[in-house]
This record gives structure tokens, sequence and C-alpha cells, in this order.
């Protein structure tokens, strides 16, 4: 770290109000993204005359400095000027909207790893013009690899979304992680069947590849499960008992109630954007477009991924559509 990013991280820090003002910090492709305890003390003058500073403003329950390129070097001087930095929860803050509660929390879930998805997302478009230009047969090796790469982020989706779902929702990291794996279990094992009956209702196990919604709201309710479970159970018991108790409860409230309702959910979207298409393709596609760029503008836009995922899953064609965010909205480079 040269001497030019301490003085350019010591700056920031002064100009969101001081360390004792930050809550937390993560970054994407080129922007720092803060959690204030108070934004009326940022200097927002001072922010915006520094050289390094693209702009800076406040939005989806975050204050976001856009620096650019040079993001990563950034926050990696800043988190050395802060130390050991604590999320302070327990501390009273702003009082946000729901929207932008909502979108502060899809950002801390799928910020951390927008690259992989943007590159599987590339990766995924190359192998659809590949098949529709006929280059390599359906086995050959480079088709077979191609497509590993690009689908298997997506189809394991539940496992990067357990990892910073746990970060967001205070829950233990590896028992999300082995709540996610059990989701996407059933796809890997002949003997399970696709569907168990429930009376005469029909429960699906073999759905959850690539789980958005399913995922989130199954964190969210471990977080929930396990905060009750440290209340109850003896000290001497929890490194055992809370983990396997969480697990067995949160996982057939899952693949019982939440995993069905989301999936019906996220059916009911992809059909819906399905009917808009089929209505008029030029019509869903300057929505489409309209909505993106008012997200990139913002720095929002990787908040409507959960329901373009959504569309990825249910409807073949729309594989292409993250690809065309990248290449067309400038999306890769906010």
């Amino acid at each position: 770290m040269t001497q030019s990013y301490k003085e350019i991280s010591k700056n920031i820090i002064e100009g969101v109000g001081g360390e004792e003002n930050i809550k937390s910090l993560t970054h994407c492709v080129t922007r720092l993204r803060f959690v204030l305890k108070d934004t009326a003390k940022v200097k927002q003058d001072m922010l915006e005359q520094m050289p390094i500073v693209m702009t800076a403003l406040s939005t989806g329950g975050q204050y976001q400095v856009v620096i650019g390129p040079k993001v990563t070097d950034v926050y990696d001087a800043v988190m050395v000027e802060l130390g050991n930095l604590e999320d302070n929860t327990n501390e009273p803050e702003e009082k946000k909207k729901l929207s932008d509660r909502l979108l502060a929390t899809i950002s801390a879930i799928f910020t951390p790893y927008i690259n992989i998805l943007a590159a599987a997302g590339v990766l995924k478009g190359l192998v659809i013009l590949i098949q529709m230009m006929h280059l390599f047969g359906e086995k050959s090796l480079v088709l077979a690899v191609l497509n590993a790469l690009a689908s298997g982020v997506f189809t394991m989706l539940p496992i990067f979304i357990a990892i910073t779902g746990a970060e967001k929702f205070k829950s233990n990291k590896y028992t999300a992680v082995a709540l996610a794996a059990a989701l996407i279990y059933p796809l890997t094992a002949a003997d399970i069947p696709a569907n168990v009956m429930l009376g005469s209702l029909a429960i699906p196990l073999k759905v959850y590849g690539g789980a958005v919604l399913p995922t989130i709201f199954a964190v969210y309710f471990l977080s929930i499960i396990e905060k009750w479970l440290k209340n109850i159970i003896p000290e001497v018991a929890k490194l055992v008992f809370v983990p396997t108790l969480a697990l067995l409860i949160t996982g057939f409230v899952t693949f019982l109630v939440i995993g069905p309702l989301a999936n019906y959910v996220g059916v009911g979207i992809a059909n819906v954007y399905t009917w808009l298409y089929n209505l008029s393709p030029v019509i869903s596609g300057a929505i489409l477009a309209g909505v993106g760029q008012f997200f990139v503008i913002f720095g929002i836009h990787w908040g409507s991924f959960p329901w373009d995922k959504l569309m990825f899953k249910y409807w073949g064609m729309i594989r292409l559509w993250p690809c065309l965010c990248l290449l067309f909205s400038g999306s890769l480079v906010q």
C-alpha cells in the first residue's frame, strides 16, 4: 500500500463522518459501500473534491463512494485504517424505508461475488452462441467444460447466498452452508424422488438448484432459530445442539413451507415475464432496459439480480439476459 492510498483512506474516513460513524463497509466493482450511523455527518463537498472520487451518494440504505477500477486498493487501505471494524447493530441508527432496507440486504448478499456472477453470465452467453452457430458438437470437451464453468455457479448459487446471507443476518456461516447444501443435494441423488407426498400435497425436492428466494428466506429463518436456541440451551451443550437443532428445524420448515412458497413466487414472476415477452418482445425489452439503466445510475442494479436469476431458471432463452445487460447497459463497470 502506497502512502497516497493511506492519505486517501484517511480523507475518505473523515469525509463519511469519521471512524466512529461507520457501522460497516463493503465494496463492489467500483464503489465503497458504507453503512453509516448518521448520514448528516457526511462531508459531501470534501468527498466530491477528492480527485479519486467520481461521485458520492446515499442510496439503498448505504452511503456509496464511487472510486472506479482502483476501488479494491482504496478499500484495503481504508480497512487498514479502520482496524477491526465491527457492525454495531445494537446501536441506534437512522430509520430507513422498507425499500432501502430491502435493497441494502440484497446488495450485501450479492455484492461480494458479482464479478463471478458476471463472468458466469458471459460464459453462459458464449455457450448459447456456440450452440446456435454449431461450432462444436454437443458432446465436445470444449462445450462440456464451458457449460460446467457457466452453469456450475448458478446451480450452486445457494452456497454463495448462504455465506453472505449468514454474514448479513448474523447466523452461523457453516450451518447456513450446510442448509444450502441440503437444498442442492437432491439434485445429485438418483434415489431421492422429485416430489414427496404430504397427504394430497406434493412437496418438490429437486427444484433448488440456483434457488435465490428460498435460500435467502431459509438463512434468515435460520438466524432466528439460532438466536432462540442459544437462549434456551445450556452453555455446555451449545456447541453441538445449537447447530444440530437449528439445522433440523430450519431444514424441515424450509422443505415443507419456505422452499415451496418461494419457489411458486419465482414461477409466478417468470410466468409474468414470459407472458409480457409473448405479448410484445419490444415492450418487455424496453421495460427491462429502461429499469436497468435507472438501477445502474443509482448503483442498485445488482439488486435486480434475484428476479433475473428466477427468469433465468424458468425460461431458457432468458439466459442471454445477464450477458446482454453486461454488454449493453454498462453495468459491468459500475
